[in-house]
């Protein structure tokens, strides 16, 4: 995952170009395989121990933070076919750069549930 990131900085601070969609489109993909990179064995794990827990507080958690990694990882590919559809000739603001910003806010929801509300209830 390191070196991925390294690889991935090389691309945004040398190779990329702001106005560029083509450009556009590499950029968000390489943010979406390093975000599966990390949010994919992130959210695996979540599920695993949503199906392990008895407290229904804390399955409620794991599960709120299986679906905030889930909704992580779709904003960025919602941007990149955005992007792709720009370069294909539509107009911008696709459909699908509205789900990009309705996955984030379930994302952040996820993330409150999982992992601030469980610690509230204390």
């Amino acid at each position: 995952i390191i070196i991925y990131g390294i690889l991935a900085s090389i691309y945004i601070l040398f190779i990329y170009e702001n106005n560029n969609t083509f450009l556009d489109i590499f950029a968000f993909l390489i943010a979406f395989i390093y975000t599966v990179m990390v949010y994919v064995p992130f959210m695996r794990r979540s599920m695993e121990s949503y199906l392990r827990v008895e407290e229904k507080i804390y399955k409620q958690a794991f599960l709120s933070l299986a679906i905030m990694s889930f909704s992580f990882t779709l904003i960025l590919l919602n941007f990149a076919i955005d992007r792709i559809l720009i370069f294909l000739g539509l107009t911008g603001f696709t459909v699908f750069y509205f789900l990009a910003w309705s996955f984030a806010l379930v994302g952040i929801f996820g993330a409150y549930m999982g992992y601030v509300r469980p610690r509230s209830s204390e």
